[in-house]
């Protein structure tokens, strides 16, 4: 067992990802977590970004859960926790062992954030926020935005969530890795419990509240 915590340990200080950690307990415990705390985290960052839009922008929804509770689980950023992890981690270590410095292979990253992030905002666009007969989108509306793409996805948008996934990919998750591979792994396992629990808690309180 102690061998093993020592193994992840070297992989997540170096900042490397190692594959066989996705056949690991470990690996998919420690995503659960990531991935119930980011749903959260995630929720909580829009409220800045919506607060100015609001006061740049003059973008306001009343109805957005960003306003009505902060504890409402979004989970799409779990998703991108998940996503930003298994694929674009790789894509990181690829890009610094290709260029000459780290400014360029970070540079190179951040455009590839962007891309993916817009495309996934168009795809789920274009799947669950279709106009009704009356022009009306069920989740949101950006088809009227400047630098809208689709009438979906809205460029400053993907502009700030591709920085949010440069700095949890290349930063938040080797950070928060190195530091759930200190305690002993059963008391991780413990950890890992508790917070799934309370996650899937917390969200069928609130998902049963606001249907």
């Amino acid at each position: 067992m102690a061998d093993t915590q020592t193994e992840e340990q070297e992989v997540y200080y170096h900042g490397a990802f190692d594959r066989a950690r996705l056949k690991t307990w470990a690996f998919w415990r420690n995503m659960a977590i990531h991935f119930s705390l980011c749903s959260v985290v995630g929720h909580w960052l829009e409220i800045p970004w919506c607060i100015f839009c609001l006061y740049v922008f003059g973008i306001y929804d009343p109805n957005s859960m960003v306003w009505v509770n902060p504890f409402y689980p979004f989970m799409v950023y779990g998703v991108g926790a998940v996503v930003c992890v298994i694929f674009l981690t790789p894509l990181k270590d690829r890009m610094l062992h290709k260029r000459k410095t780290k400014f360029g292979a970070g540079l190179e990253f951040y455009v590839v954030c962007v891309l993916a992030c817009m495309a996934m905002e168009v795809g789920m666009g274009l799947l669950m926020n279709q106009p009704d007969a009356a022009g009306v989108y069920p989740l949101w509306d950006n088809s009227r935005l400047p630098f809208n793409i689709l009438q979906q996805a809205w460029l400053p948008n993907d502009l700030l969530l591709g920085a949010c996934a440069l700095i949890y990919t290349w930063f938040a998750y080797p950070l928060v890795e190195r530091l759930m591979a200190r305690p002993h792994p059963k008391v991780m396992d413990a950890l890992a419990l508790v917070v799934v629990v309370g996650f899937i808690a917390l969200s069928v309180v609130q998902y049963t509240t606001y249907l």
